[in-house]
């Protein structure tokens, strides 16, 4: 019997969309994955790895949840 071969997640890509920035601030999101950098830019579909995708989303999540903190207070 062969063993099921691992799947490299780096494969499985998605497209994504960021929005773009207000005037003033950088038109590009910086992630680093495993010793690879990425700059993602804003306002235009780029296709990124999964696991880039995933680092990107939990960031945006986490940066919406301070600012909604901060509103608050």
């Amino acid at each position: 019997m062969s063993k099921p071969k691992p799947v490299n997640a780096m494969t499985q890509t998605v497209k994504v969309t960021l929005p773009k920035a207000p005037s003033g601030q950088s038109q590009s999101v910086y992630v680093g994955l495993n010793q690879r950098d990425y700059l993602i830019p804003r306002g235009q579909e780029v296709e990124l790895p999964l696991p880039v995708w995933e680092i990107l989303r939990m960031s945006m999540r986490a940066e919406a949840l301070v600012d909604a903190q901060l509103r608050e207070n």
